[in-house]
């Protein structure tokens, strides 16, 4: 059986490689072969990509200054194959930074391969070309960037695909990007931002979105979850970041060496203390061409018992960060984190503001571009500003699980479709109320995403029955690495509170 592979690529100056490569493919018989670049004038192109991604095994990215723009098509695919946790394969052709989500992984170089009048160079060319194919029939490994160095000092980096699940049919937000710009490239502007908006606004995805709009400053970014207590470990937060960092800038890997040398076990150091080994001390030394933003998302889910010791680290050094290192973070409108954050640049998203609005407005249209107006309004009044309202409607829409034309029966806000939802699975009889019930509260209780054998032996329901029951609750509790997690805090929220 051949080898499904998918090549990604923008459409720029470097035609004559990404050709080139899809032939030689071709020409071993080894490889079925999907460029995209050759259905683009074919009827539904999207649903051709969408489909050749999801049965591709490997997917091969081509990173160039077109296939990174956040106006071009290639992020989506991208998206999706993280989506589908496909096994990537960057292939550098300019000098672009590669997509934060992939930064990981090593690289194959095509960026010398042509001459100045686009003809290939064989000696540049071959070599890669080998290699290429032996990762494709798996007799190589590609491997991780600097590997050696996250294995030997215990670094370590948090599932990165996930920046990708948000980018994917992003929709506005100009005024905040116009607002980071300005932020990140004003050298008398303060270290810190804050992002404060409701739950459902989009605080992921927007941050997501930062690392794709300004690849050359958002330089590492960090998920905290109130499901991964070891996500809102701060010893983790910032050995995360401190990596991330170290793929991007071999200067910064050198001097975060250097200061790891004589350094003790991390086991006998303070949070602070190893903020200063993997972060301070080494950014103090490198030179970086713009200022770089490390992210820190969703810091309200951090909390614990009234504390915060992601935001208490960050106002500690606040006003000893190098002049080259900013830091953006995320919250819910909570006391306990926003506390931290006085005397910082904040920003707050209303959710029934006129830009949230019309943000909103446009979300819907990108996705129903032929909506009418009252259908639109009712979206918006029934949306209470959310975007993961917006986002669940438009995918029971085009799933045809709801009816366009239905609108005004639509749940009213987010919490009224759990409600709904909720109700359909155990009305329906798809589940038994009270064997999804102990599931449910195991889930909720458990401080890391419970594993499925977990579950099972919790409860002490078979393999049949358990699955059963996540499947039925797959929709907001989706079971990856098997492990069953929420999707959104939110339905945390309305389960515990409803």
């Amino acid at each position: 059986m051949k080898t499904n592979v998918f090549l990604s690529y923008g459409h720029n100056n470097f035609d004559n490689i990404a050709k080139a490569i899809e032939k030689d493919l071709i020409e071993t018989n080894d490889f079925d072969v999907f460029f995209d670049l050759n259905c683009l004038d074919k009827g539904d192109w999207e649903a051709l990509i969408t489909a050749a991604i999801e049965r591709c095994d490997f997917f091969v990215f081509f990173v160039s200054e077109k296939s990174i723009s956040p106006t071009g098509y290639c992020l989506n695919e991208l998206s999706r194959a993280c989506e589908l946790k496909k096994e990537i394969i960057p292939i550098v052709l300019d000098n672009s930074y590669v997509p934060l989500s992939i930064t990981r992984l090593q690289r194959l170089f095509l960026s010398s391969a042509l001459t100045a009048d686009g003809e290939i160079i064989n000696g540049v060319y071959s070599p890669v070309l080998e290699r290429l194919l032996r990762i494709l029939r798996r007799e190589e490994n590609l491997g991780f960037y600097n590997r050696d160095f996250d294995i030997a000092n215990n670094l370590r980096v948090f599932n990165p695909y996930e920046i990708m699940a948000h980018v994917r049919h992003f929709a506005g937000r100009e005024h905040i990007f116009y607002d980071f710009e300005k932020w990140v490239n004003d050298p008398h502007s303060l270290p810190v931002y804050l992002l404060e908006a409701a739950p459902g606004i989009g605080k992921s995805a927007i941050c997501s979105m930062l690392t794709v709009v300004f690849p050359e400053n958002v330089a590492a970014i960090h998920f905290c979850s109130f499901s991964n207590s070891e996500k809102n470990n701060v010893k983790n937060v910032i050995k995360n970041l401190a990596c991330q960092l170290s793929y991007r800038n071999t200067d910064f890997l050198k001097n975060v060496t250097d200061s790891l040398k004589n350094a003790p076990s991390f086991d006998e150091l303070d949070a602070k203390r190893i903020f200063e080994i993997l972060i301070l001390e080494p950014s103090s030394k490198t030179h970086f061409d713009k200022p770089q933003v490390l992210i820190v998302d969703a810091l309200d889910e951090a909390v614990v018992s009234g504390r915060n010791d992601i935001a208490e680290l960050i106002l500690s050094y606040r006003d000893r960060l190098p002049q080259n290192i900013r830091f953006f973070c995320t919250t819910r409108p909570r006391n306990d984190v926003t506390i931290y954050f006085s005397g910082c640049h904040r920003l707050s998203i209303e959710e029934f503001g006129e830009t949230n609005t019309k943000d909103l407005i446009k979300f819907y249209k990108d996705a129903f571009p032929d909506v009418d107006e009252q259908t639109l309004n009712v979206l918006l009044k029934k949306a209470h500003g959310s975007f993961l309202y917006a986002k669940t409607i438009i995918k029971g829409v085009l799933s045809g699980d709801l009816k366009l034309s239905d609108a005004e029966k639509f749940p009213d806000g987010i919490y009224s479709y759990y409600a709904l939802w909720f109700d359909r699975i155990f009305t329906d009889g798809h589940v038994n109320y009270e064997d999804a019930r102990k599931v449910l509260s195991l889930i909720l209780v458990c401080s890391t995403a419970p594993t499925i054998d977990f579950l099972s032996e919790a409860t002490g329901l078979d393999d049949v029955a358990l699955k059963k029951i996540t499947d039925a609750l797959s929709d907001f509790f989706p079971v990856s690495d098997e492990r069953v997690t929420p999707r959104h805090k939110s339905v945390a929220d309305w389960l515990l509170n409803p």
